[in-house]
């Protein structure tokens, strides 16, 4: 595809959510330039963004719960401390689930291992053991930094890494958890961004994560947008969700957006 047919793809995603009379041009560049708020100033703001990602799949929140009343349990989300205080993750559940401060929704069953809470504690303990690592967040950022200045393929080495040392963390997940805390580079192989790329002709059919990873940041770079902005777009084109709105009665402020739809304006 042209350059030119990759800018209408991204204007057109524009114009779309334009039409619905509730939403702005201010609304959808708001989500689209909030990375810099959600960049973590700490190792444990790190380490919690890495625990909400990692449960973030299935229906393991309604299991998990907010990960927030786990802190004093965490240390503070101090991943060294994590490590020090629990030799394993089964130390880690157990403490969980004799605690009186906590009281989460899932069940525990430790002999289970497809157990939500199971899964869960194997990601807080290996979590903490990668973090740890790091001094603070800056060692972290010049790692990322020498990933987000190289190719395609040297960008995707920090999902890949986190994919092999946290439990939980696939190579989607890894890539959310980064543009998700700061690191606007990035983008998430979701759902959404593979049916519109698919339907769009920029993707072939049946993509691997990786192809359709690289393909959205050839995207971005092509008409010179940063990833993060491709990604919010699209995923808002193909959810209608706008997570940081609420309506009058505190509910998530949704629009009823619809691909197909959107696909045939193209």
């Amino acid at each position: 595809m042209s350059v030119e047919e990759y800018q209408r793809i991204y204007d057109e995603a524009f114009e779309y959510l334009l039409e619905f009379e509730e939403v702005d041009q201010e609304l959808i560049l708001d989500h689209l330039n909030d990375y810099d708020e959600k960049a973590a100033d700490s190792i444990e703001e790190l380490y919690y963004g890495l625990l909400v990602s990692a449960q973030n799949r299935q229906a393991m929140p309604n299991s998990i719960g907010d990960i927030s009343q786990l802190e004093d349990l965490l240390y503070g989300f101090d991943p060294k401390n994590v490590v020090e205080q629990y030799a394993s993750w089964e130390d880690f559940f157990k403490q969980v689930e004799q605690s009186d401060e906590v009281s989460p929704p899932g069940r525990f069953e430790i002999d289970n291992p497809y157990s939500h809470w199971v899964q869960f504690s194997k990601s807080v303990i290996s979590a903490g053991e990668f973090l740890s690592d790091y001094n603070d967040v800056g060692e972290v950022d010049e790692l990322i930094s020498d990933t987000e200045r190289g190719d395609e393929s040297t960008r995707l080495d920090v999902p890949l890494l986190l994919s092999d040392e946290v439990h939980g963390i696939g190579f989607a997940t890894g890539c959310d958890f980064l543009k998700e805390n700061g690191y606007p580079e990035f983008v998430k192989p979701d759902v959404h961004i593979r049916d519109i790329f698919e339907g769009a002709g920029i993707s072939e059919p049946d993509t691997d994560d990786i192809e359709l990873f690289e393909d959205a940041i050839k995207f971005a770079r092509t008409i010179d947008v940063l990833p993060y902005k491709v990604d919010k777009l699209f995923w808002i084109v193909g959810s209608g969700r706008f997570p940081e709105v609420s309506t009058p009665d505190g509910s998530e402020f949704t629009i009823t957006t619809d691909k197909d739809d959107f696909l045939s304006r193209l």
